[in-house]
């Protein structure tokens, strides 16, 4: 692409959160990111195959059973989100396997239709999907290309979703 079009192209999307996935028990984790850097409160879930609707992994419905633990901090206008691997399949569990904690994803927002646009442009070039997933109203599918951008690629769109009774809890309790 020429720089004009690469200016066109992005001078509308939204890089909405960044996500580390950690080995490490959450809530220390948590407390130091509210030490060092006075992010939170973080929205901690635990989430497991049961509060998905729909969930692919790598192109299969998934079967297994599995569980992370999961939390958000918004940050100005950017989500920080740390996940916790507990067991089971999934990308945050290869990931920390594979490379240790750190960065996991950057998460791009867009309408479901331009998801799928992405979908088939990232599938055609051979960067499949480890998973896709309908999280109530968010659906959000993670690219795998840690190889080559230090990271992996997560679309999604944003739905603003209320939390049913007991899924979450916000840290550092008081």
């Amino acid at each position: 692409m020429t720089q004009a079009q690469l200016l066109d192209h992005n001078k509308n999307r939204s890089i909405t959160q960044i996500c580390l996935a950690t080995k490490r028990d959450i809530e220390t984790v948590l407390d130091e990111w509210i030490d060092k850097l006075k992010i939170g409160p973080w929205t901690v879930m635990t989430i497991t195959e049961q509060e998905l609707s729909r969930i692919t992994w790598h192109g299969e419905p998934l079967k297994e059973p599995f569980k992370i633990r999961c939390a958000v901090a918004m940050c100005g206008n950017m989500e920080i989100e740390i996940v916790q691997p507990i067991y089971g399949p999934n990308r945050a569990m290869e990931f920390v396997e594979a490379y240790g904690d750190g960065l996991f994803h950057f998460k791009e927002q867009m309408s479901r239709e331009q998801m799928e646009t992405v979908y088939g442009e990232m599938t055609a070039k051979g960067i499949l999907p480890a998973l896709c997933i309908d999280f109530f109203d968010d659906t959000a599918y993670n690219f795998i290309t840690k190889d080559s951008l230090g990271f992996d690629l997560e679309v999604g769109n944003g739905a603003e979703i209320e939390l049913p009774e007991g899924i979450a809890y916000t840290y550092p309790r008081e």
